[in-house]
């Protein structure tokens, strides 16, 4: 990075990174919480039934890699420095998670999320799991997008 070069996209890059990793986190943690009060949620409410999701939880993984390497990959351009190991980590992480999420989406629809923890009950059926699904799905086409942005942009001799 020359010195003439504006910080202001790494640091944008960074939050958006640091947003990915909590997000990443936050799913990953929220599987495992439901996994764990299922049983008590089954006996306090006997129509609803939570089921594991594993894809979810590899979609979670992968969002919070990708997130993790993408700060990296901003950090060290904000550092003038590069490393073709971390961009190509993080662009195939950001291509399996947005390839997890189309293939959920074709699958299950975009309320994919509702319909892998609640398996065809009526609450899987609810709105605010279509607007996840679509939320995420945008996330993972923004991370994928600039991360092969990055890894292919031309550099300058």
């Amino acid at each position: 990075m020359s010195s003439g070069t504006n910080a202001v996209p790494w640091l944008l890059l960074s939050l958006l990174s640091i947003l990915t990793i909590i997000i990443g986190v936050m799913g990953s943690v929220g599987v495992f919480t439901i996994d764990y009060i299922s049983d008590y949620l089954t006996k306090l409410l006997p129509d609803v039934q939570l089921y594991f999701s594993r894809l979810f939880l590899i979609q979670s993984i992968t969002l919070f890699l990708a997130g993790v390497f993408l700060h990296w990959i901003a950090i060290m351009k904000l550092a003038s420095r590069q490393s073709p190991v971390l961009l190509m980590l993080g662009f195939s992480l950001a291509v399996i998670n947005l390839g997890l999420q189309l293939y959920m989406i074709a699958l299950n629809g975009f309320n994919w999320i509702g319909r892998e923890f609640f398996h065809g009950q009526p609450v899987a059926e609810h709105s605010l799991f279509s607007y996840s699904g679509i939320s995420l799905l945008l996330l993972a086409l923004i991370l994928t997008g600039i991360s092969g942005m990055i890894l292919f942009e031309k550099r300058g001799s």
